[in-house]
């Protein structure tokens, strides 16, 4: 395994999961976006969004419309909340994009146990794309820069905490006392225009123009 795939562990063992700072496009730093998708999806199987609140600004119905027409078929809607795990199984590409990451963290680990949405639900041929908040409730830790603090979050990619926007991962105090433990934990600054995938077998690939920044804490800086 690479040390990239080392340190970006995450849940299932099937399907990619993919982390966008923003709502991408298929054009402009996201020109390879659609071919990577159609590169990776089983074709045969409709696209899904989940939602947490089902709030779709105009920015992300563009980006759905841009998929549908990609894939030549709609999108099924469905609260994150009411999907079972057969639902998500029968889709290609989930897409969780409409709330802030508190809200997907309360939706989904709120969630009875064994009925809780998690990438495990990924099979072959599937794409988790995690947009905006969604992803920044992905990591183990999400920070809430109006309080500054940290909170949990839904633990996808373990030892982590991911950092949206204009954040800088150095920048805050709590971040940088987090990542003096001892434990393996890692800062991951999304900016809007990055996106990061991580696949079935430890690949690690950036699809973007915009790179993520990526902080090592005290364990893995002296593995």
């Amino acid at each position: 395994m690479s040390e990239a795939g080392q340190l970006f562990r995450r849940s299932g063992v099937h399907g990619w999961l993919i982390l966008s700072g923003g709502i991408p496009s298929f054009g402009g730093e996201h020109a390879e976006l659609a071919s990577r998708l159609l590169g990776l999806l089983d074709l045969a199987r409709p696209p899904l969004a989940l939602y947490a609140e089902h709030k779709v600004s105009g920015a992300l119905a563009e980006f759905l419309e841009e998929i549908e027409l990609l894939l030549g078929v709609d999108f099924e809607h469905v609260s994150i909340s009411e999907a079972s795990r057969e639902l998500v199984e029968s889709a290609g590409l989930i897409l969780l994009a409409d709330a802030g990451p508190e809200a997907w963290v309360d939706a989904i680990a709120g969630g009875p146990g064994p009925d809780r949405f998690s990438p495990d639900w990924l099979i072959e041929g599937s794409v988790l794309l995690l947009v905006g908040s969604a992803a920044a409730a992905a990591g183990t830790w999400m920070y809430q820069e109006s309080q500054d603090m940290l909170l949990e979050g839904l633990n996808w990619l373990p030892g982590s905490i991911i950092l949206m926007e204009d954040v800088d991962p150095a920048a805050t105090q709590l971040t940088e006392r987090l990542l003096s433990e001892e434990a393996p934990v890692y800062a991951l600054g999304l900016p809007e225009g990055a996106i990061l995938a991580v696949g079935p077998g430890a690949e690690v690939e950036v699809w973007s123009g915009e790179a993520p920044r990526i902080i090592l804490g005290k364990a893995w800086r002296q593995a």
